[in-house]
Parts: C-alpha cells; structure tokens; sequence
C-alpha cells in the first residue's frame, strides 16, 4: 500500500508465529520456482501493527500492517495499491473484483508454483450469514462461489482488488482463511473488509 506498509491479514501471520519467527516480504515475485527471476525485492519485516480484540475464532479485527525495513522500489513488477475511502459502490451484491494467491486448490500443504488470479463476484451478505455463524457485515465482506471460483487452501492474507473508473486499482478485503461456507473450495467465503479500518490509511500517511 506504499513503499514501507503492506496490508495482510492477522491470521496469516498467527499460522505462522512463534518465539523464533522472522517475516520477509517478497515483492514483485510470479514464479517462486524461478530463482534466476530478477522481479523480486526482499525486505525484512521491521515492525508488526495490528488491533487489540482480534479472535481467531470470529476473524474479529483480523488485519495487520507490515513496516518494512527499507523502501521498495517501485517498477513495472512492484506497485502500490490505492486505498478506497467507502467500498458502498464498489462492492454491491454482482460487482466482480480480482483475487491473488499463493494458495492451492488440490491440497492443504501446498502452494502453487506461480502467482495465481480469479476474478471473483460480490455476494449479499446473507449468503455467508446463513451459513458462517462468526459472520459480522460490518467488518467482513462475502465473496466468491460464482462459477466454481472461489478461495482455497493457503488463500488466507491473500488481497481482494478492483479497477474503479479512474483507472487505479484498490484494495478493498483480503482473504481471512481458506474457506468457510462449504465443504470444498468452489463456495462463498469470507474477506475482511478494509475500509473498516481506516487507522491504516492514518499510519501510512505519516
């Protein structure tokens, strides 16, 4: 979100933490099996912030920031992401918007070997209401299952995008767990919804 912040989800780095963890921001990368690719930039991870009152159980304020340790230099392969100010537009029940993962759609262990993509479509929000029992309409926004297209294994962290109008692209959810609303990954699942926390937006711009 700019050249020092990157926005995750909370939980992503729970999965991951323990005394000994360090975290490293991999920025620019297609094909991790690549190592001769020239695309990426390694950053080590300077600062964590997040908001007190996260539940791992309800994905309750489940958002992180990322203070890198120097910039990321900006080219073709590496930008920033713009910040919407309200996502009421943009994100109505059969908007479509565009998801980026790592993740995997055969197995829980594994990740994919490149960068993948899937244009997703807003749900209502009662398609996860009904069926995910944490659910919270103001902090979480229901997404996928149109087509067969959803999240899947290793997903979580991963961000929800749109192209508005103007051209730019912004960030308005990020994936909060693999998946909730069904027992395979073609259902609806579950985003946090970023412009609930507009305390990121004030930090970044310091």
């Amino acid at each position: 979100i700019s050249d020092r912040w990157v926005v995750t989800s909370y939980a992503a780095l729970k999965v991951l933490n323990n005394k000994d963890t360090t975290y490293r921001v991999q920025a620019g990368m297609l094909d991790h099996t690549n190592v001769t690719d020239s695309t990426e930039q390694f950053l080590s991870v300077q600062d964590i912030q997040f908001v007190n009152g996260f539940e791992s159980d309800t994905h309750f304020n489940d958002i992180a920031l990322l203070q890198l340790s120097k910039p990321l230099h900006f080219n073709q392969y590496v930008q920033p992401i713009c910040l919407p100010d309200s996502d009421e537009n943009a994100m109505k029940p059969g908007h479509n918007a565009w998801f980026t993962s790592w993740g995997s759609s055969t197995k829980r262990d594994m990740v994919s070997d490149d960068l993948r993509q899937a244009e997703l479509f807003i749900n209502d929000y009662e398609v996860c209401d009904n069926a995910v029992q944490w659910y919270n309409q103001n902090q979480h926004l229901c997404v996928g299952g149109v087509n067969g297209k959803s999240t899947c294994f290793n997903d979580m962290g991963g961000p929800l995008m749109r192209q508005n109008a103007d051209g730019a692209w912004y960030l308005y959810g990020f994936s909060v767990s693999d998946k909730y609303t069904g027992t395979n990954c073609a259902h609806a699942t579950v985003f946090t919804r970023a412009t609930e926390f507009c305390w990121f937006y004030e930090e970044v711009a310091k």
